[in-house]
């Protein structure tokens, strides 16, 4: 028996399970069912194709391999959990999905909230209506996420480079590596961005002066961003030509334009350097002077602003990283209790901030591993109390 006559002959909530095995089917599923295997997950593959359309119910697929596209549209909760999808795109338009504990190859969402938890993405994420949210939780993703949202979290992930329009975004705890491509680590078009205890660390930019291609952050458009707590590392800088590499000052820790503005703080800009080996190539901060700056720290770099910024309690001194993967503080390390002194950015354990990634109090030291429960994001509204009303 095939799993489509499986399906055909489901109905709405059942569960459909699969002998182990390696099976050539192209799937159509328009009702809300469960699928998984038999016996334990892993041991049963589908090659082919799957349609998944047209259904208002939960429909889950747990513990299988897909060695196909797949291609979703107008649903309202489709999962993935626990799943490996192969030799092919994974694609929704106008579903609401969630893959968790899964391995695809690229995924495009239109129309769609996108939620991604605990997952391995090889390629690229892309999503694209600015009327939907968009959630990426301890995921990595091998390539670019570009996305279009409404509201935008990304936290505890890794990526190679993020290109991001969003009215509201938030990106805390990450690990964004270009792994030597050239081009902008982040850039954010337009809405309001926070990029938080994260780091941005190797990309490189082959041409041009102060340009706009290959920097850490660049704040383009009419978009702000506050950067806070997060650390820019190995940017860097050269001109080839003839078999010789020529150094020029055309990399920017952060990069903001004209019209978009920024706050910048606690963040440590080091190791900007040319191709030759040499270091001091390129700017800690590109920025117009309405942008704000304070409490950062730059080593190594070709100088500290350039643009118009007039930062406040920006210093020339070297970090003391422990080591270059975490980047976390030695000890005598001048960062440390050297960030914002207000209490509101104090660090988990009352101290002052710290200057660097692990500083201040958002972050979740834990966030990659634990199994609790890890703040998205959160907002307090006032309450008025009457003196002697008991609060329940």
């Amino acid at each position: 028996e095939s799993l489509q006559s499986k399906i055909d002959a489901a109905a709405e909530g059942d569960i459909i399970r699969i002998a182990d095995g390696t099976y050539s089917e192209y799937i159509t599923l328009e009702k809300g069912v469960t699928i998984q295997p038999v016996l334990k997950p892993g041991n049963v593959t589908l090659s082919g194709d799957w349609t998944i359309q047209n259904c208002s119910a939960p429909i889950v697929l747990n513990g299988f391999r897909i060695d196909g596209v797949v291609n979703g549209s107008n649903c309202d909760d489709v999962i993935f959990k626990g799943m490996t999808v192969t030799s092919g795109n994974t694609i929704f338009n106008d579903c609401g999905w969630k893959i968790q504990d899964s391995a695809t190859l690229s995924i495009s969402s239109t129309d769609s909230d996108t939620v991604l938890m605990d997952s391995v993405v090889t390629g690229s994420l892309s999503h694209q209506t600015a009327s939907k949210k968009c959630t990426v939780f301890r995921s990595e993703i091998t390539g670019m996420i570009d996305v279009n949202a409404q509201k935008m979290w990304l936290g505890y992930s890794k990526m190679q480079y993020a290109d991001i329009d969003a009215i509201e975004g938030v990106m805390v705890g990450c690990r964004v590596d270009g792994k030597d491509i050239s081009r902008n680590l982040v850039q954010v078009n337009s809405g309001t961005m926070t990029i938080q205890n994260s780091i941005l660390q190797s990309t490189y930019c082959s041409a041009g002066t102060h340009n706009i291609t290959a920097n850490g952050v660049a704040v383009m458009g009419t978009s702000f961003v506050s950067v806070l707590n997060s650390v820019v590392h190995d940017l860097q800088s050269f001109y080839y030509s003839s078999g010789t590499y020529y150094y020029n000052n055309s990399i920017n820790g952060i990069f903001v334009s004209s019209t978009a503005d920024a706050y910048i703080s606690g963040c440590i800009f080091e190791d900007f350097s040319n191709r030759e080996g040499g270091t001091g190539s390129g700017f800690a901060i590109n920025a117009p002077a309405h942008v704000k700056v304070e409490h950062c720290v730059y080593y190594l770099t070709g100088g500290a602003t350039y643009g118009g910024v007039i930062p406040t309690d920006f210093n020339l001194r070297d970090p003391k990283f422990v080591d270059l993967v975490n980047y976390e503080l030695g000890t005598g390390s001048p960062c440390i209790n050297a960030g914002n002194p207000a209490a509101k950015y104090n660090d988990l354990d009352g101290s002052k901030n710290d200057i660097g990634c692990w500083g201040g109090h958002y972050y979740d030291a834990d966030g990659w591993t634990t199994d609790l429960p890890v703040v998205l994001s959160a907002k307090a509204t006032p309450w008025t109390a009457v003196q002697g009303e008991t609060i329940k």
